[in-house]
């Protein structure tokens, strides 16, 4: 129970210990919020649309797995190497 009390309170601890050197840093932030959020917006989208990708993707392999390949038209055709 001690390690459950101490692994909630050491990051409001040290949270408590650094305010000053975070809100400086967030001040020095403040003015570049905007780029920050854009980026931020970006990278966010990109993930989506990897997701999404990732989902057709396997959808497509599951179509692959399971209906037949339309490149073979019922010919069975073993060629020997020459």
């Amino acid at each position: 129970l001690g390690v459950y009390a101490a692994g909630l309170g050491i990051p409001f601890l040290l949270a408590a210990m650094f305010i000053t050197r975070a809100m400086t840093l967030m001040n020095r932030i403040k003015p570049h919020m905007k780029l920050i959020e854009r980026i931020m917006g970006g990278a966010s989208r990109a993930r989506r649309v990897g997701l999404a990708d990732r989902c057709f993707h396997g959808f497509l392999l599951l179509a692959a797995r399971n209906l037949p390949d339309p490149r073979n038209r019922g010919l069975s055709l073993i060629l020997a190497p020459n």
